[in-house]
């Protein structure tokens, strides 16, 4: 019977780790910017350079205490937002100066996304 118990005990225990090591791994998938692939750094002020086609050559900051430089290059799939809703470039023309979250690769240092904020009062849904 103690024999028993103890090999009931290890299944047990086997089982709880394998268990615990699956919703890890899960959990982990889904975890970029904890997993140190980006990281979020908040400029007072951004400004996107455009080439004659309108496509983001070059994303300037100011006033960033996380950036390591001053200008980042764009990723190919840059995505530019206002309030955490996606704009196209043009829509942004009017926000270039504003204050902005930036998440940028951490190997590649380039700027996968530009979220604008919005100032209170300035009607964030439109």
């Amino acid at each position: 019977m103690k024999s028993s118990l103890v090999s009931l005990l290890r299944i047990s225990a086997a089982l709880f780790l394998l268990g615990v090591a699956a919703g890890t791994a899960n959990a982990e998938t889904a975890r970029s910017m904890l997993d140190g692939d980006v990281f979020a750094a908040e400029a007072n002020h951004v400004e996107l350079v455009s080439n004659a086609s309108g496509e983001v050559v070059q994303v300037r900051v100011e006033g960033c205490e996380s950036c390591v430089k001053s200008s980042y290059l764009p990723a190919r799939d840059l995505v530019i937002s206002r309030q955490g809703k996606a704009i196209d470039v043009r829509g942004a023309s009017g926000l270039v100066g504003n204050s902005a979250t930036l998440v940028i690769g951490v190997g590649s240092e380039l700027v996968e996304q530009v979220d604008f904020w919005v100032p209170r009062g300035d009607g964030g849904d439109q």
